[in-house]
């Protein structure tokens, strides 16, 4: 009896799994029988982060790295390179100390006043 509900078992699974696939070698966003099952929701707008992130940088980060010569002379001459931490290290702290944070904007004193965070 376990021998017949074995093999019912992997005929099933079998068949599902290759039910899936209608064509081999296309991706899943091209297979129809998947979209069937499950259609793919592409989102034409970004997130609200993603946004101001990409903002951020495009407005902010990359303005700031193109204004120091040794930054970029150092880092964006061989664009075929991996990307490094000692890399982001530098960058940041030449974004820190051209832009160093005031008391008055700096988020510590919100966070201090806290209850439970704070003092």
């Amino acid at each position: 009896m376990k021998h017949l509900i074995i093999i019912f078992l992997s005929t099933l699974v079998t068949i599902s799994f290759s039910g899936c696939s209608s064509k081999e070698g296309v991706t899943p966003s091209e297979n129809k029988a998947l979209n069937d099952v499950s259609p793919a929701h592409k989102t034409k707008k970004g997130y609200y982060l993603q946004k101001k992130l990409d903002g951020w940088l495009k407005n902010d980060w990359t303005p700031t790295m193109k204004k120091n010569e040794v930054v970029e002379k150092k880092y964006e001459e061989n664009s075929s390179r991996n990307f490094t931490l000692q890399e982001y290290v530098e960058k940041a702290a030449l974004y820190i100390k051209t832009h160093p944070s005031d008391p008055e904007h700096s988020h510590m004193k919100k966070l201090e006043s806290m209850p439970v965070i704070g003092k």
